[in-house]
């Protein structure tokens, strides 16, 4: 139903929403005057009761219209929308309240009670606000849970951390099942999101991946510093985890919001404090092809590896020099 009416037409939806809020502000109204009076409208403010939707209506129409309250996606409603009606309503019935006054002093209708504006204004925030809250109440119930994929922890039980079990919720086929929350922040130990609990700490990884079954990482940390993921992949690698993700750091989210999509696999930069040196090779190759070349301090890993680089460009001569006799040798055995 919501699809139908909705989804295809923004023009209609929003005239749609306006006819509905008009129909909500009306009962509320109408339940304000009942509940007022008891059951048992006088007929005074009977009479008068087109009288006071003219003076509501409009005012709290015009209030939700310049809130931009007509342009939300109900899909995504959130609590700062519902905060906004509710800005949207308390404006609209104070001027509805003053409007009443007015129309009071030149004897067009009755005192306007101003118990009913109260008692119609809480009616009206619930109907308004409850009415597009629905297809997100809907969303939620029928939401894809995961019931397969690789048992996994989420490393980081903030902001981050929900919305990316979130979107494993909402998508349900993202190759990952959730078992549980690891967080540093003891005070977040037994925390429920979502219907996933905060089950321990960094610390616990290899024991809590041991109890599970864990068979994936998702380090939802965006601030983490280089020191925490280095720590955390430590405790992965003895829990003898290899399918581990990481959430790009803080520099590189624009928008501040992250899902599974942004989740990637650990580069080299997530572990130093320099990002990684982009070599052209086309142009070494072209510089050390065919020279006689004298690499120092063969035995350690880095001038090992850098005599293996050198040897694929194709030396006229390669000059390996070191203290240790038995590296050079094994290394020369290796290049030749």
């Amino acid at each position: 139903m919501f699809k139908r009416l909705f989804k295809h037409n923004p023009i209609t939806s929003k005239l749609i929403l306006l006819f509905l809020d008009s129909l909500f502000l009306l009962f509320s109204i109408y339940i304000a005057l009942l509940l007022r009076f008891d059951g048992s409208i006088p007929k005074a403010y009977s009479n008068d009761f087109i009288c006071y939707l003219f003076a509501v209506i409009p005012a709290v129409i015009i209030s939700l219209f310049l809130l931009r309250i007509y342009q939300i996606s109900l899909k995504y409603m959130g609590l700062y929308d519902v905060l906004n009606i509710l800005k949207g309503n308390i404006i609209g019935f104070f001027c509805a309240g003053v409007l009443a006054l007015l129309l009071r002093n030149i004897h067009i209708c009755n005192v306007f009670p101003k118990s009913v504006i109260l008692i119609g204004f809480f009616i009206s925030f619930l109907f308004v606000s409850g009415f597009r809250l629905i297809p997100r109440i809907i969303g939620i119930i029928t939401k894809k849970v995961p019931l397969e994929g690789d048992r996994t922890l989420i490393v980081g039980a903030g902001d981050a951390g929900e919305q990316v079990l979130r979107n494993i919720m909402e998508f349900g086929d993202t190759g990952y099942l959730p078992v549980g929350f690891i967080d540093d922040d003891l005070s977040k130990n037994g925390f429920n999101i979502h219907g996933v609990s905060v089950i321990g700490t960094k610390e616990q990884i290899p024991a809590i991946s041991k109890l599970f079954g864990i068979q994936s990482i998702l380090i939802a940390i965006p601030s983490a510093s280089i020191t925490t993921v280095r720590e955390i992949i430590e405790y992965c690698r003895k829990a003898g985890i290899k399918k581990i993700k990481i959430l790009p750091n803080l520099s590189e989210l624009i928008s501040g919001r992250v899902g599974i999509k942004d989740a990637r696999d650990i580069h080299l930069e997530d572990l130093i404090h320099r990002q990684e040196v982009k070599i052209n090779l086309s142009d070494l190759k072209s510089h050390y092809n065919g020279k006689v070349i004298l690499v120092t301090g063969v035995a350690g890993s880095i001038g090992s590896e850098l005599c293996h680089k050198l040897a694929s460009f194709s030396p006229n001569k390669l000059i390996i020099l070191d203290q240790d006799e038995t590296r050079i040798f094994e290394l020369n055995n290796y290049l030749t």
